[in-house]
């Protein structure tokens, strides 16, 4: 009975190991599944960060052109303000020419009245 008692347990210890065999691969198999989770998710972290990258590049250049397009604004506003002040100062030296001819006209208009003025009495006179 020894040898049938000695096989049960053999055939009990197999079963055993096949068990725990299943379970082992069943394990396996989760952390199989796992570890392809994880290398998805990497990959897709890995593809947003080059997107990010190359985002930010984009956006820099787009700041360099802008900054750009602003500088270049800005140059042609001061020549614009370079050129209206230098005519508003044309302006300034006309009008002050034209404020001292109006007043030599009207010292000479001023002057006339007053020959007008004595010839008139003489005239009546």
């Amino acid at each position: 009975m020894s040898t049938y008692t000695d096989g049960l347990k053999i055939l009990a210890k197999i079963t055993e190991d096949e068990r725990n065999w299943r379970s082992g691969m069943g394990q396996i198999e989760a952390l199989l599944n796992a570890a392809q989770q994880a290398d998805a998710a990497l990959a897709e972290a890995e593809r947003r960060t080059q997107a990010a990258n190359n985002e930010v590049r984009r956006l820099g250049r787009e700041r360099t052109e802008l900054e750009e397009s602003v500088k270049s604004v800005k140059a042609t506003l001061d020549g614009f303000q370079a050129n209206l002040a230098t005519k508003e100062s044309e302006k300034r030296e006309r009008l002050s020419a034209l404020d001292e001819q109006i007043k030599a006209k009207e010292a000479q208009l001023a002057t006339a009245n007053e020959s007008l003025a004595k010839l008139a009495v003489l005239v009546k006179g």
